[in-house]
């Protein structure tokens, strides 16, 4: 995988994020969220897509997957939410990467517009 400079800092960023050893559910998200990253279906689109929109500062890592889960809790009936112990209602066949991928797509603009307030 060959990403920009400031691409390759978000991966490796989001990446070291998630190795945080935590307790409890702060443990389980942080091993979702590892998993959403590693197995991303195109994972130089999403990089360089969130690399593109000038996400940085204090805490993005924990800005961009609370605006991620603010629209799952909002309603949104999205797949992903399955991988969420907290909101699943069922399982799905596709990879937490796929999922969370398909997540972000759909939701971009919304996601960034939320990181940016």
């Amino acid at each position: 995988m060959s990403l920009s400079a400031p691409a390759e800092h978000l991966r490796s960023s989001f990446l070291n994020w998630t190795m945080k050893a935590g307790r409890g559910a702060v443990r389980r998200d942080y091993a979702l969220y590892h998993s959403f990253f590693t197995t991303l279906q195109q994972p130089e689109r999403f990089w360089e897509r969130l690399a593109s929109c000038a996400l940085a500062g204090k805490f993005v890592h924990y800005r961009f997957m609370a605006a991620v889960k603010y629209l799952l809790l909002a309603g949104d009936p999205h797949p992903v939410r399955e991988l969420y112990p907290d909101l699943a209602r069922g399982t799905s066949r596709l990879t937490p990467g796929e999922l969370f991928q398909a997540f972000c797509d759909q939701h971009w603009e919304r996601i960034v517009v939320a990181q940016l307030n």
